[in-house]
């Protein structure tokens, strides 16, 4: 974990704008005429102790959990990091709260990159990159990870963003098409089963923190609301934090877990690389 504060950087269009941290590459900001989209971290500090709860977490090499942090790979097993606080797990991958490199800063993107050497638990050297494009009809961010090694490597890449709207959450109205949601264990971890089960419709006093196979574009509605338009993501974990207000919607290009269940999981060859992209884009609404 970094110990020096994080540093931040905003950039400006004629409709909005983005603020994007240092540490861990963290999207704190999107404000769209005139409106905050984006529940962002009240500090710096805030961001060093819990990187994604709040604002817009890059996940890699791994979204979401790895149950135990133990999985096996080119017939060797490795231990990562446990660091869930709600069970035995490894979560969020590797580069959440550790300084990323500024690679661009123009009058509409914010380009930041990290090259990560490898570990005992994730032997694998990667650069990753995540891009923040301010458009005139919202928001696009691109990541992409490539292996820098000499060998394959296994990888899934997502992102935690936390999302807000008008008027008090149990409005909010979700709508998504999916193949149906992942049944997971107590420890939050998939057993394998899909059930068809559509989320769709108001958040009222739902407890949400489920994955859902999803397919195509995912709307969040109240008097405003967004679209959220995915590609090469595979998956959405739909997250409602104890506080209700706001609602993380996670593209991930691979299941929780898909180190060992192998849902979506991506086997990068020397010099390949995963790349996967959404919009945000507000939609139109009565003032």
């Amino acid at each position: 974990m970094e110990s020096s504060s994080p540093r931040s950087w905003t950039i400006t269009s004629a409709r909005g704008s983005i603020t994007v941290f240092d540490v861990g590459a963290n999207l704190n900001g999107f404000l769209y005429d005139g409106f905050q989209y984006l529940r962002g971290h009240e500090s710096g500090e805030g961001l060093l102790s819990h990187p994604a709860r709040a604002g817009c977490a890059v996940l890699v090499p791994f979204a979401n959990r790895i149950r135990l942090g133990k999985y096996s790979f080119g017939g060797r097993a490795y231990q990562l990091p446990l660091n869930d606080s709600s069970g035995p797990n490894a979560i969020h991958g590797l580069l959440a709260n550790v300084r990323w490199d500024l690679s661009k800063l123009a009058r509409d993107q914010i380009v930041f990159s990290r090259d990560f050497p490898g570990e005992p638990g994730y032997p694998f050297p990667f650069r990753a990159q995540v891009s923040y494009v301010l458009k005139d009809e919202g928001l696009e961010v691109q990541l992409s990870v490539e292996n820098l090694g000499n060998q394959d490597m296994p990888i899934t890449a997502g992102a935690h963003p936390y999302f807000r709207l008008d008027g008090d959450l149990s409005e909010w109205i979700l709508y998504l098409k999916s193949r149906g949601r992942l049944l997971a264990n107590e420890g939050k971890i998939p057993t394998g089963q899909i059930l068809e089960e559509d989320p769709s419709g108001r958040l009222d006093d739902r407890e949400l923190d489920h994955c859902y196979a999803i397919e195509g574009d995912v709307l969040l509605q109240n008097r405003k609301g967004l679209r959220l338009e995915l590609k090469g993501f595979r998956y959405l974990q739909v997250y409602v934090p104890p506080r209700r207000d706001s609602v993380a919607l996670e593209p991930m290009t691979g299941a929780p877990d898909a180190f060992n269940n192998g849902m979506g999981l991506t086997i990068l060859g020397p010099g390949e690389s995963l790349k996967a992209s959404f919009k945000v884009i507000p939609l139109p609404h009565d003032d």
